[in-house]
C-alpha cells in the first residue's frame, strides 16, 4: 500500500490496531522515521484505526440519498 506512510510500531502500545503497521506494504513503501506515538500524552497523531474503512462505508451506506 504505497499511498500511506507506514510505521514500524517499535515499541508502540497501538501498532496491533494501526492501519499504518498492519498495512500489507508495497514494493518501495515509505515508513515513518520513528514511531510517532507520544508517550507523555499517551496519542498518536498518525493513528489509522483499522476499523476505520468499514465505519467509513457504514456510514455512507446509512445516509445515502433514496431515489
Amino acid at each position: 500500500m504505497a499511498d500511506i506512510t507506514m510505521c514500524s510500531g517499535k515499541n508502540c502500545p497501538l501498532k496491533r490496531n494501526c492501519k499504518r503497521f498492519t498495512a500489507t506494504p508495497s514494493e518501495h513503501q515509505y515508513y515513518s522515521s520513528e514511531p510517532p506515538y507520544d508517550w507523555e500524552r499517551k496519542i498518536c497523531k498518525m493513528f489509522w484505526n483499522t476499523n476505520t474503512d468499514e465505519i467509513y462505508n457504514q456510514l455512507k451506506e446509512i445516509t445515502k440519498i433514496k431515489d
